[in-house]
């Protein structure tokens, strides 16, 4: 790759006022979840809302990821990758507008500085998490437990209820129930993919998420409430189109329960 130029997104809406954010030479991912590099908490913002990235060439490439809200430069909508040059304004949903500004000085108005790249505590979080996940995969239920709960007590401290960590939390409470769950504790998962289900409710994440909570939910439930807990994962998969593997898991499942 050429080398390429400083860039710094300065921030250009009332609550991004005084916000410059440095673009690295690696890519940034933009959007309301954990994972995302600048990390936005506007309304109208995907969890993985877009992408800017450096070409072989040494340009400034923004691409939208599918966003429900758009993502703008000057005003249109970007449908395909757009290169970005000085002074262009961005936009990511209805709210959360930036300036484009190439050189080593961000500028005179900037009146504070945010780094809004993942912190030492956020990599290790998002490390222990994937560890989780692997030893959940193998279900190996006791390991993956604790370290479950330890990324699920930091994000939830530090979301503080807002919506823009609500999928995240949503996730990490599914992922602890199922662990409950194979460790033949349903009493515990019980209250936790309630809540999970609650969270996705007001947020604007994917339906494989909520259902999956639910399933959870429903498998928790199934010992002590069975007809309950089949008219909840029913209602769930009807969202899910067939062949998905999620549905024909949850499908699966549903041949072996009998509620009666």
């Amino acid at each position: 790759m050429e080398s390429v130029p400083d860039c710094t997104l300065i921030g250009d809406s009332d609550e991004l006022a005084g916000v410059a954010c440095p673009i690295g030479r690696s890519e940034v991912m933009v959007g309301r979840s954990l994972e995302a590099v600048l990390r936005l908490q506007s309304d109208g913002v995907s969890r993985f809302h877009a992408r800017i990235e450096w070409t072989e060439q040494g340009s400034l490439v923004l691409s939208d990821l599918g966003s429900s809200n758009g993502t703008f430069v000057n005003g249109r909508r970007v449908e395909h990758p757009e290169s970005l040059e000085d002074g262009d304004r961005i936009q990511f949903g209805p709210q959360a507008a930036f300036l484009v500004r190439y050189g080593s000085d961000a500028g005179p108005d900037t009146i504070e500085v945010r780094h809004p790249t993942h912190s030492e505590t956020t990599v290790e979080l998002l490390a222990k998490r994937n560890q989780a996940r692997i030893l959940l995969s193998r279900q190996d239920f006791a390991s993956a437990l604790p370290l479950f709960v330890e990324v699920l007590d930091a994000l939830d401290a530090a979301a503080h209820g807002s919506l823009a960590a609500s999928e995240d939390i949503a996730e990490l409470l599914t992922e602890v129930a199922r662990c409950h769950v194979g460790l033949r504790s349903p009493a515990d998962a019980v209250p936790l993919c309630r809540r999970a289900a609650a969270l996705l409710l007001h947020a604007s994440a994917g339906n494989a998420s909520l259902v999956r909570a639910n399933f959870v939910l429903g498998k928790a439930l199934f010992a002590e409430a069975p007809k309950e807990a089949r008219q909840i994962v029913t209602e769930a998969i009807e969202s899910l189109a067939p062949g998905v593997v999620l549905r024909q898991e949850i499908e699966a499942w549903l041949a072996v329960a009998d509620p009666a």
